[in-house]
């Protein structure tokens, strides 16, 4: 899924949808992709295939983590805007 991310950001890039600053946004929000693949699935869902994976809780600490790249993106964009 993580990989699916990216690729979709450069693939914009490359087809001239995103420039610099969307670039930059994007690639900070599909960094959220790789937090829910690798620490969401095994320790907030619990759903992971490892057996190294299992855990529990961790939901706020992820939700505020995603929140806080939307926010960054946010505020870029607002700053940017000016």
């Amino acid at each position: 899924i993580a990989l699916l991310g990216y690729l979709a950001v450069l693939h914009a890039r490359m087809g001239g949808m995103l420039r610099n600053f969307g670039m930059i946004a994007t690639g900070i929000i599909a960094f959220s992709l790789v937090v829910m693949a690798w620490y969401g699935v095994n320790f907030v869902l619990g759903a992971g295939l490892h057996t190294y994976g299992f855990g529990a809780g961790g939901v706020e600490y992820v939700a505020v983590l995603i929140l806080a790249h939307f926010l960054l993106v946010l505020y870029a964009s607002m700053v940017r805007k000016k």
